[in-house]
């Protein structure tokens, strides 16, 4: 029981500690967006093509955000699942072993 509630406790801590990194890389990757943005204002030398091209870079960082952020989730789900399972399969495994009670006749 005390293993189960550690593995419970580091699991917490690794997904929080996953959770801020990726708010962290995402707060500097907002400000990167924002700084680029200001400069493809203000770069009347640059193409129209170019900045399309910038424009399309900045929407698939956004995409594989989502996407790696998702990939995270599911991955921190099944490993509480997978814990979750295993718990479940050890309570089902303890009381297919115990003696049944003694029946008087």
């Amino acid at each position: 029981m005390v293993a189960e509630k550690i593995a419970k406790q580091m699991l917490d801590l690794q997904k929080a500690t996953v959770e801020q990194s990726f708010n962290t890389m995402l707060v500097f990757q907002d400000h990167s967006e924002k700084l680029m943005q200001a400069v493809m204002e203000q770069a009347t030398w640059m193409p129209d093509e170019g900045k399309q091209a910038v424009k399309g870079w900045i929407n698939a960082v956004k995409k594989n955000e989502d996407d790696c952020k998702q990939m995270i989730d599911d991955y921190f789900l099944s490993v509480e699942q997978y814990f979750g399972a295993e718990k479940t399969a050890k309570k089902t495994t303890k009381a297919a072993t115990a003696k049944p009670a003694a029946t008087k006749a």
